[in-house]
């Protein structure tokens, strides 16, 4: 029985780091897909601006 609750208590313990490591991966994939809406967004912005400047013929 012992053995059991040995293992048991491995598990649980590889169980908490696997959830950290999981955690700690989704934040990277967050940040990543934040910065290329961002930047996707800028560029769409300076596009749009770019595209009103010669419309009215500001540059």
């Amino acid at each position: 029985m012992e053995h059991v609750e040995t293992e048991i208590s491995d598990l649980k313990t590889e169980l908490r780091e696997f959830r950290k490591e999981v955690r700690a991966d989704i934040m990277a994939i967050r940040t990543h897909d934040f910065r290329l809406i961002f930047g996707a967004l800028i560029a769409v912005t300076l596009g749009l601006a770019t595209l009103m400047a010669r419309t009215f013929q500001w540059i």
